[in-house]
């Protein structure tokens, strides 16, 4: 899938997104929830009741890494997610400093946009 055509599907797959789901990160260790969108944004509450705004933008920037180097379900890319020391994947989807990893890629993952294989390491790839 070229970044354009992941675009194109992110469209289709972001005005039909249901405005309320329960999600889990990508471990499984934590779940999340939307609570609505619109139609720059996605807000979610964390499992502490953090309230945290995803951009569009940061679906996007996932899927440009993932893409752009060829991270297919035959060449998955670990998603390091250390707040410390995050990789390039997580790094691609921060909004101002803040990692949204976590919440961006089961968030595609439900869209049927990209795989999440939840061992470790945590690996993802767009389908």
């Amino acid at each position: 899938m070229t970044f354009a055509e992941a675009q194109a599907a992110l469209e289709q797959c972001w005005n039909s997104f249901p405005d309320s789901a329960q999600l889990r990160s990508p471990s499984q260790r934590a779940l999340f929830d939307v609570l609505k969108r619109d139609s720059a944004t996605m807000e979610v509450t964390t499992t502490g009741q953090t309230r945290i705004d995803i951009p569009r933008s940061a679906l996007d920037g996932a899927l440009a890494y993932l893409t752009a180097g060829g991270h297919t379900k035959d060449n998955p890319c670990e998603i390091r997610n250390k707040y410390h020391a995050p990789g390039p994947l997580a790094q691609a989807t921060a909004v101002n400093g803040t990692q949204t990893i976590h919440y961006v890629l089961p968030i595609l993952q439900q869209m049927g946009l990209v795989g999440i294989h939840s061992g470790v390491p945590n690996t993802a790839w767009v389908r």
